[in-house]
């Protein structure tokens, strides 16, 4: 189908859902990383609000290992304003709050299948700058794995040098269909691996969809190497 590119007359591009998942510890107030990372998600939501439906959802809620009501908003289309509009409003990171991120991983993976927009692709981006300090730090890779056996990608992105223990970073991503963990040391490099992940989310696929928003389906795909009765071939 469409071996060459073609147009896509009377199909409407299809943007992902991408779920972003901000940490609120208070860790986050060092070194300003809550600024940055509110900064970060500005710039994406300004650049890309047509390309994407983004949504936001933070952890904790009540300054320990609460998750629950975390969604700030849901994901939609030229939703950028009102995240922006949202983060300014949350304020800075209360001292001392945890890092429940399988908790809240378990929060995003509901919200999805709910959601049940199966005819898109829906990713979650997680943003941390520490490690889980809520349960067992396994279980935010079996959650990582949970997702992806939804159908949910799980993007990892490792906010400064909080982390000691980046193995599980790898073992998240590796979880959750990623191949392995993206590492931002301040705003501008967040900015840069936020835009890595968005560009990989709307690459165009050969799967008959105009995954890039341009007007055109399956266009610049270089050939896929396939195996049938008749042999090997593109």
């Amino acid at each position: 189908m469409y071996p060459l590119g073609g147009h896509a007359q009377g199909i409407q591009c299809e943007q992902p859902n991408a779920l972003i998942i901000l940490d609120r510890s208070g860790s986050m107030n060092a070194d300003d990383k809550w600024g940055m990372a509110v900064g970060a998600i500005h710039d994406l939501t300004l650049a890309y609000d047509a390309a994407v439906r983004f949504g936001l959802s933070y952890f904790p809620t009540d300054g320990g290992c609460g998750v629950n009501n975390n969604l700030l908003q849901g994901v939609a289309p030229n939703n950028g304003g009102a995240i922006r509009g949202s983060l300014q409003q949350l304020g800075n990171p209360p001292r001392g709050a945890d890092t429940p991120i399988a908790g809240s991983l378990v929060e995003g993976i509901n919200y999805l299948r709910n959601l049940n927009d199966v005819n898109r692709q829906n990713v979650i981006i997680l943003i941390t700058d520490g490690d889980q300090t809520c349960g067992g730090a396994g279980n935010q890779v079996d959650r990582a794995q949970e997702a992806f056996n939804a159908g949910f990608p799980v993007y990892v992105i490792s906010f400064g040098r909080g982390i000691s223990n980046t193995r599980i970073l790898t073992d998240m991503a590796r979880a959750g269909g990623t191949d392995d963990y993206f590492q931002a040391d301040n705003g501008s490099e967040l900015i840069q691996r936020l835009i890595e992940i968005v560009q990989r989310t709307t690459a165009e696929g050969c799967d008959g969809r105009d995954n890039d928003c341009d007007g055109f389906i399956d266009e610049r795909i270089p050939p896929q190497p396939c195996e049938t009765m008749c042999g090997r071939g593109e």
